[in-house]
């Protein structure tokens, strides 16, 4: 089953499958980093620039 969820990024919304993803770092401040299948891009969130996608991601790390 898939995880999909909506993360605000960048000035841009990705829908993003959780499930395909691997690696998650957890940085300071609570920012939580991820890469994109297939690309060198690091998408960062954040309780501040998206409280609701950095809660999903958060529920699916735990």
């Amino acid at each position: 089953m898939s995880y999909w969820i909506k993360v605000n990024y960048d000035h841009r919304e990705y829908v993003i499958d959780l499930d395909r993803l691997s690696t998650f770092t957890h940085g300071p401040n609570g920012k939580i980093t991820f890469w994109l299948p297939d690309s060198t891009i690091p998408i960062i969130v954040n309780r501040q620039n998206d409280p609701d996608g950095y809660q999903r991601v958060v529920n699916y790390i735990q």
